[in-house]
């Protein structure tokens, strides 16, 4: 078929015949583009006044309209299945339009080469730099609200997969934005010379005066400025504010202080209004010191919750994060809390609670780096708490609170824990899995759930910190890495020896997070493609947080990649069948050879439990029964490449000695190949 444009027509032509099908009238438009949809029943025709028609090609009928207020379009493209429809506007957008409802489903921006924005008409939306893009406002009574003011509320992780249906939505709904209440204005008098009160004047505009927040160098002073018993719908309210209690307070110093006022229903948030204040005091010149906390947890209360990997990555990160600190900060000023299931403190959530606590003691010009290897969940909205496990946890339950104050640290916990500690340079890593996460595919693609995104970007927002979140779906998908470590911690050791330094010698934590965040997809694709780091950071800061030596670097140990075997597969031509259950035996062999660094052994291998793992070893093969003789034939193949061929013979009264044998027989085979 072809579409000609005509006096305020469209003609449908069959090519193949060369005759006119059909006349569609366009109502005095011009046709700006068109586009058949894949199986050719529908033509979608975009006209001038930048709505796109939609006629059934059978028929000739006009089967709706999508209509749009964003100018001209300049292109129509349907999805490769036909359900879906996406035009390109004059404004910048690209919008996606559910055929089946005539609906649209939102809005891309693409603003710059970095920056983007994706929204969703009922007001959700996503956008780069976790949600805090610049340059895209809604505009209400000639207010311009920029996308970020509305986070609490509307921000969305993932919100364009959502959309278009590749990703389940279970987030509670929100209410549409429509009519916007505003936030009252603010007036601001800063603290006189020498004093450290500052008054704050709040005019009601229609949307009531909500909480005021107030940050002190990035970091939150005050989550609610206005006292115990607040008036959301008073007309004016008058604020007076202590900033001499802020934690990471520059005594005689220039402070940047930020006040942020929302309206009464706590979604909608006036832009920073900041000014800057001179501390009283005398300024000290103490030398930086660096403060690390870090935690891995592998042995639980409850045995469910076992890891292999969590407490030798924190081992790993304490020794490369201590040398680096010891060359740029100085041993003296080096202070590690190191808790780990093997360590002389263990990870109690008391003894964490402690490490959080000591670190209080730091200065605002010092570096703290928190680091977390273990379990972690986020609770079902509306709670979306972050939980990290402790060693105390049984399991994975945290539904009752009492409960999580028990065995759990959340995201609530750590705001309060790291606005009490005065260093301004904070960075956290969280390599955790989803502890009871139910049983998911190895082949299934995995990354940062967006309520856990939602979590740790509200705290990255109250404390000013940088944050690299890893998530594998369950425990078996955490430890299938062929470096006998977590894949995050891998790629961040493997950046700290020498990948990722800035000037070869300095671990930019930017630098640093971004090279890991690239990595970890492609270590993870022989495995299934199970995690997708997120950074949650301040736009445009970084700081150094160690610098290593050409000795240093070498003394970070990386393991090397061990043979990875896929699912096995062995059938009984003659039954049809595989009626010994071989395969399944086999299977549980591969696991508890991979399960033989828990038990004080050293894994030859990694079983990564699917069928189509990329450069896997596949065992595959035949079997006869006579008697209680089981005569197998195992072929081991490499991406179709054959590696061997072999005869086996056992038992039918010893299937597990039979498995040893296939076991037995791969790793020789793995030790051959690499020989050669």
């Amino acid at each position: 078929m072809a579409i000609q444009s005509y006096d305020a027509t469209i003609q449908l032509w069959d090519t193949v015949r060369a005759e006119k099908l059909f006349t569609l009238p366009i109502e005095k438009m011009s046709a700006t583009c068109g586009a058949f949809s894949p199986d050719d029943h529908l033509l979608a025709i975009a006209t001038s006044d930048g709505n796109v028609t939609l006629w059934n090609t059978a028929t000739g009928e006009r089967e709706g309209t999508l209509a749009s207020d964003r100018g001209q379009l300049s292109t129509v493209l349907f999805s490769a299945n036909g359900k879906l429809l996406l035009t390109a506007c004059a404004d910048g957008s690209l919008n996606f339009w559910k055929l089946s409802e005539h609906r649209l489903l939102g809005m891309l921006y693409l603003l710059t080469p970095v920056d983007w924005a994706v929204i969703a008409p009922d007001g959700r939306y996503d956008a780069s730099n976790g949600g805090s893009v610049s340059g895209l406002n809604w505009v209400y009574h000639n207010e311009p609200i920029a996308l970020d003011q509305f986070k609490d509320r509307y921000y969305e992780p993932g919100l364009l997969a959502k959309l278009l249906g590749f990703v389940s939505d279970t987030r509670v709904k929100v209410a549409p934005l429509r009519d916007v209440k505003l936030y009252p204005q603010i007036r601001v008098t800063p603290p006189g010379k020498g004093q450290t009160t500052a008054q704050l004047f709040l005019t009601n505009v229609g949307g009531g005066i909500g909480p005021v927040r107030v940050l002190v160098n990035g970091k939150e002073l005050l989550a609610d400025a206005r006292g115990p018993k607040p008036d959301p719908q008073a007309k004016q309210a008058t604020l007076t504010v202590d900033l001499s209690k802020a934690a990471g307070l520059l005594a005689g110093r220039d402070n940047t202080v930020e006040i942020i006022a929302y309206n009464a229903d706590g979604y909608v948030a006036s832009k920073g209004q900041q000014f800057v204040w001179r501390a009283p005091g005398i300024p000290t010149e103490v030398k930086p010191e660096l403060y690390l906390i870090v935690v891995g947890i592998s042995d639980y209360a409850g045995p469910t919750l076992k890891l292999k990997y969590a407490t030798k990555d924190a081992d790993a990160i304490a020794k490369a994060l201590q040398r680096g600190g010891n060359q740029l900060f100085g041993t003296p000023q080096v202070h590690l809390a190191l808790l780990t299931s093997n360590s002389a403190t263990k990870p109690t959530k008391a003894n964490i609670r402690l490490a959080f606590q000591n670190a209080q003691k730091a200065h605002p010009n010092d570096v703290l780096v928190v680091y977390f290897a273990g379990h972690g969940i986020t609770l079902a909205p509306p709670n979306e708490l972050y939980c990290y496990l402790t060693q105390e946890a049984l399991k994975a339950d945290l539904g009752d609170p009492a409960t999580r104050a028990q065995t759990a640290i959340t995201s609530d916990e750590l705001l309060t824990w790291l606005k009490q500690t005065p260093a301004l340079k904070q960075v956290m890593v969280l390599d955790t899995c989803a502890a009871g996460a139910l049983a998911t595919q190895l082949a299934g693609k995995r990354g940062v759930p967006s309520d856990q995104i939602r979590a740790i970007e509200r705290l990255k927002d109250r404390t000013g910190f940088h944050v690299l979140m890893g998530c594998a779906a369950d425990a078996p998908s955490y430890e299938a890495s062929q470096y006998g470590q977590g894949l995050l911690t891998y790629s961040l050791l493997q950046g700290m020896k020498g990948a990722a330094l800035r000037d070869d010698f300095f671990v930019d934590i930017s630098r640093l997070f971004q090279y890991a965040a690239d990595q970890v997809p492609v270590f993870a694709r022989n495995i299934g493609g199970i995690q997708q780091p997120v950074i949650a950071a301040p736009r445009g800061t970084s700081f150094d947080v160690g610098k290593l030596t050409p000795e240093d670097r070498a003394a970070i140990a990386l393991a090397k990649a061990k043979p990875l075997i896929s699912r096995p597969m062995l059938i009984n031509p003659n039954a049809g069948e595989d009626n010994l259950k071989l395969s399944a035996a086999l299977r549980a062999c591969l696991n508890a050879e991979n399960n033989a660094d828990t038990r004080g052994m050293e894994s030859a291998l990694v079983f990564a439990d699917a069928d189509d793992v990329a450069g896997a070893i596949r065992p595959t093969g035949t079997y006869t029964v006579e008697g209680d003789a089981i005569h197998i034939r195992l072929v081991l193949t490499a991406d179709e490449r054959k590696l061997g061929e072999y005869t086996l013979t056992g038992s039918t009264k010893d299937i597990t000695k039979l498995c040893a044998q296939i076991l037995d027989q791969i790793k020789r085979t793995i030790h051959d190949a690499e020989g050669k």
